[in-house]
């Protein structure tokens, strides 16, 4: 049976908006609250099969097929660096010119920040290695990461794979 696809709602999404907010899509992964830039998730979806692809980071399951193309596919949860709950959706990102699924506890939905939430990243992460992250705020006395989409899979992993296609 062929996954499910949800449609991300139509929404006009720079990065910052023009009256003042940005527009994300709120996941979980591993317990905790992330939002990706709505400009650069294409779909959500139920998880499908996933091909294993030997020497990837332990945090990519592998590839699976996605409107017939080979599409990595990334665990958040384990590229967060945290355990948890096991990934029951999967949502498409455009990575510039690559495209992967990240694999997520839950899709919490469509949500509009206001620009001013956003700020720099405190001082001890500013020298850790966390170019994925984008800024980390506070929404309704909840913790949310903003993932920068395009640091997500290493430029090491394979990009003849990128939008192979698969056989049927």
């Amino acid at each position: 049976m062929p996954a499910r696809r949800d449609p991300i709602p139509s929404i006009p999404a720079t990065s910052p908006s023009m009256d003042g907010r940005r527009s994300v899509l709120a996941v979980s992964a591993a317990g905790r609250l992330c939002a990706l830039p709505i400009a650069e998730v294409e779909e959500t979806m139920r998880p499908a099969s996933v091909e294993p692809v030997l020497g990837a980071p332990a945090f990519v399951l592998g590839v699976a097929r996605v409107r017939g193309s080979a599409i990595p596919v990334v665990d958040l949860g384990a590229f967060l660096g945290a355990g948890g709950d096991p990934p029951t959706r999967w949502v498409t990102i455009r990575l510039g010119e690559r495209r992967a699924v990240l694999a997520v506890s839950s899709v919490d939905g469509v949500h509009h920040i206001d620009d001013g939430r956003f700020g720099s990243l405190p001082p001890l992460l500013s020298i850790a290695p966390v170019d994925h992250i984008d800024a980390i705020t506070v929404v309704d006395d909840v913790l949310v990461t903003v993932i920068r989409p395009a640091r997500i899979l290493p430029a090491s992993f394979p990009t003849w794979l990128d939008g192979a296609e698969l056989a049927p």
